[in-house]
């Protein structure tokens, strides 16, 4: 498999623009070339390109076999060389010119773009050490590979940072924004608050970002996830608003936390699949707008 095909893949180029940070990334010129090869038995994977900032890695490869057999991630690990893991966050599949979420078609090639969460990084190195080691099963028969294990390096972009240490109270309740990163294929900020109601779990803010002065630009959050062993959340928005500068508003418009389920229940059903399920859950959704400014170097 000649390496240049898989370079100009349009399968995954597709999926690079699908992402509305990646597309920016590779746009500018920011993406990196690897076409690194490896098979095991009558599978090949190669690990085409990748992109690394202080937000995210992401990574794109493709699976080929040797017959119509289509394969796909079963097991995928993204380390560096300290030993840190890097938390998978996203995922888009394509089969030939058919792109769709990690479901491949009947055909024996298949591509992936990967995204993953970095973790702290000490100082600013100029690039990224980096091992991903990738287990795939077979869609036909279940049948799983051996791991493949590539080692690479990636250029790392640091991002512009900013910790407003920020705390504001509405109707009692006290929000604070810890941090925000910009990077070129990302925005994120960490915003934490104390549960309003101890009878919900799962809290996450509603927000969204503004910059820009006359000419006011919009991200909108996209992703969440919860801080482990804190009360705060990484909120991910888009589109990054990489290049503006100045003073920047973050608004949280809502605090939605969701009941916790009772003792022997599992599963979290909708109202309307729950049927032959005993639990429907509530939703606890507070309005309220707490609102922070701050400078964005």
């Amino acid at each position: 498999i000649s390496s240049a095909a898989y370079a100009f893949s349009p399968a995954l180029r597709r999926l690079i623009q699908m992402d509305v940070g990646l597309s920016q990334v590779e746009s500018t010129g920011l993406g990196h070339s690897l076409n690194l090869s490896q098979t095991n038995e009558d599978v090949t994977v190669t690990l085409v390109w990748g992109y690394a900032d202080e937000n995210r890695v992401a990574v794109g490869y493709v699976i080929e076999t040797g017959s119509d057999e289509v394969y796909e991630p079963k097991q995928f690990t993204l380390t560096d060389q300290q030993g840190q893991v890097f938390t998978p966050t996203a995922g888009l599949g394509a089969t030939g010119d058919a792109v769709m979420r990690g479901h491949p078609s009947s055909s024996g090639e298949s591509g992936y773009v990967f995204s993953f969460t970095t973790p702290p990084i000490t100082g600013k190195p100029n690039a990224l050490n980096l091992n991903l080691e990738l287990v795939l099963t077979s869609v036909d028969d279940s049948a799983v590979t051996q791991p493949f294990n590539f080692n690479f390096s990636l250029p790392y972009t640091p991002g512009r940072v900013a910790e407003p240490m920020q705390s504001v109270t509405f109707n009692d309740i006290t929000v604070s924004l810890e941090k925000v990163i910009v990077t070129p294929s990302d925005l994120t900020a960490v915003i934490c608050f104390d549960s309003p109601d101890n009878d919900f779990v799962d809290w996450l803010p509603i927000s969204h970002i503004s910059a820009g002065g006359d000419r006011e630009l919009m991200a909108t959050v996209g992703t969440q996830r919860a801080i482990e062993g804190t009360n705060c959340t990484t909120n991910g928005y888009f589109p990054s608003l990489y290049e503006t500068e100045g003073v920047w508003q973050l608004t949280v418009t809502e605090l939605v936390g969701f009941k916790k389920p009772p003792p022997g229940t599992t599963g979290i059903f909708t109202c309307e699949e729950n049927e032959t399920n005993e639990y429907c859950p509530q939703q606890l959704r507070i309005q309220g707008e707490w609102v922070f400014e701050y400078e964005m170097p």
